[in-house]
């Protein structure tokens, strides 16, 4: 099965029986049979993996109407297969604000409940794109359901992708709005704040400080955009907001919000392009390769990287090219497509040679040699050759950088190689001190990557193996 289904396919009598009786569990087994990993499941189903594990297992049964159209909506699944509903009962609802919580919302955002594409097009002008980004941060900084719940879309890159290749930037993004005068001043506080906010990002994990960057967005960022600016400061104000839209994004990828990660990268990315900034579109694509590959989106991840990699070479950014350059063999690797992955290793390795950080962009000036290192690491694995995972991952993680999230994915995928290598001895003392730097982080990619740690060592139960056991049950959530 590819990456996505063919309708057909839920009407074969055994599954259009699974789905009459909404017996979600049978279904997802089916799914897994063909591929799917619980990550995938999740993503496009806007289930949380831990959720997809319960629901296999039969710990948890859906029974919950709006989490069911969410299941058949996001798997292409026609809701009447399911004894559900084709449209909303609320579809005829009078456009009035309504309350939901104490908290009042907005009918235009309210009538989004059943769009499943909101977010997901490239607005026609800045003023289209920013109602939809401004309206994101407010629904997410609410938690409204049906944003942070919603799907992954499958090959929903591909249309902002490829309005990117052929836009032209927006001829006039000055404002003469009702907000004050925003100057120079501004927008430097906001590159001080998305400084900051990255930091922690690539410190803490997603899930740490997502709340304040949604609040700053909606409170900081959103009052600025409707104010009165030229056109030098729009630019500017607009690639600074892109670029803290698109930590939101990855900060949702990594706490598994991932429809809602795909929209925040969708709105930056068109933002960037108003902004007329590739270095920066670059470094989105980058973003977005990494949450397709992740969900097992594969051809579309490849496709994404080597558009980065265009915009990177436009900018001149080699630190761009090389970062996304990696991010493709990676991608070629899951693919189990070694020759193509060593030819994009060897691009990534050669565009560093070119790059000189001073000439570089702040938000990937932190892609030095060591952070390759780390990309191929990840890539040597899944193409299965433990000692070349090992080559590359010792020099990343005896790098001395703040970069606590890379250095427990890193050291996860190091103490697996270890570990398929027959020395199970160092692959539970790497993971001892990997759980040891997850303890203060919130990032459920390095939580999962942990899980992967635990399931390769739970065969062994003697020495630093089960010491190793202990400290999961500790840190680990079930």
């Amino acid at each position: 099965m590819g990456a996505h289904i063919d309708p057909a396919w839920w009407r074969d009598p055994g599954m259009a029986e699974r789905l009459h009786r909404q017996d979600i569990a049978a279904v997802f087994r089916v799914l897994k049979k063909h591929g799917w990993s619980n990550t995938r499941i999740a993503a496009v189903t806007g289930l949380g993996t831990p959720r997809v594990g319960d629901i296999l297992a039969e710990r948890h049964l859906v029974r919950t109407y709006d989490v069911l159209v969410r299941i058949a909506d996001g798997l292409g699944i026609e809701r009447g297969l399911m004894g559900l509903a084709y449209t909303a009962e609320t579809s005829n609802t009078q456009q009035a604000p309504s309350t939901e919580g104490g908290v009042t919302v907005d009918p235009a955002v309210a009538a989004l409940n059943e769009d499943r594409t909101w977010g997901l097009s490239w607005g026609t002008d800045v003023s289209s794109t920013l109602r939809v980004v401004t309206g994101m941060w407010g629904a997410d900084m609410n938690r409204r359901d049906f944003v942070v719940n919603t799907a992954f879309v499958g090959g929903g890159f591909a249309g902002p992708a490829r309005d990117w290749l052929l836009g032209w930037p927006d001829a006039d993004v000055s404002s003469v709005g009702t907000g004050r005068k925003v100057g120079q001043t501004d927008v430097d506080m906001l590159w001080l704040s998305c400084h900051s906010f990255q930091e922690i990002d690539r410190r803490m994990g997603g899930g740490y400080a997502r709340g304040s960057l949604v609040h700053f967005l909606n409170n900081v960022v959103t009052p600025l955009l409707r104010g009165d600016f030229t056109e030098d400061v729009g630019r500017q104000l607009l690639a600074v907001s892109a670029r803290l839209t698109d930590i939101a994004g990855y900060s949702a990828y990594d706490a598994h919000e991932q429809g809602l990660a795909q929209r925040y990268y969708i709105q930056a990315l068109r933002m960037a392009r108003s902004a007329d900034n590739d270095a920066l579109g670059a470094h989105i694509f980058g973003d977005m390769t990494r949450q397709s590959y992740y969900i097992g989106e594969l051809d579309e991840a490849v496709s994404l990287a080597r558009a980065g990699q265009q915009a990177a070479q436009r900018a001149s950014s080699w630190f761009g090219v090389a970062r996304c350059a990696s991010l493709e063999a990676r991608a070629l690797a899951m693919q189990g497509d070694r020759t193509s992955s060593q030819a994009a290793m060897t691009r990534a390795e050669k565009a560093m040679a070119k790059a000189n950080a001073d000439d570089e962009p702040a938000w990937i000036k932190y892609f030095s040699m060591d952070q390759l290192e780390a990309e191929f690491a990840h890539a040597a694995e899944a193409l299965g050759r433990p000692r070349e995972v090992l080559r590359f991952a010792e020099p990343a993680l005896a790098a001395d950088r703040p970069l606590e999230r890379r250095n427990v994915l890193v050291g996860t995928t190091a103490a697996r190689a270890h570990a398929a290598n027959g020395d199970i001895e160092k692959a539970a003392h790497l993971g001892i001190q990997v759980l040891d730097m997850i303890g203060a982080m919130s990032s459920e990619r390095a939580l999962d990557s942990a899980r992967q740690l635990r399931t390769v060592l739970a065969p062994h139960a003697r020495g630093a193996a089960a010491e190793f056991a202990a400290k999961a049950r500790e840190v680990l959530p079930a």
